[in-house]
């Protein structure tokens, strides 16, 4: 899509970018072992209690009744 709005000499950018393409799909885990063993770091939550902070949350009030 770069390719064809780049062509098109378009001023807005296109909705799919080779950008967010290649953002989207990095994986996204970090390796904090060197962070433990040479700093003494310990994460104040742990992965599960963090991937439940992260997880959607069904609204309190949609508006409707």
């Amino acid at each position: 899509m770069d390719g064809g709005a780049r062509l098109l000499h378009r001023r807005t950018p296109p909705p799919v970018t080779n950008w967010t393409v290649a953002a989207v799909g990095r994986d996204r885990s970090y390796d904090i072992t060197a962070a433990r063993t040479d700093l003494g770091y310990r994460p104040r939550i742990g992965l599960d209690a963090g991937l439940r902070e992260m997880a959607p949350r069904p609204a309190l009030d949609s508006g409707s009744a």
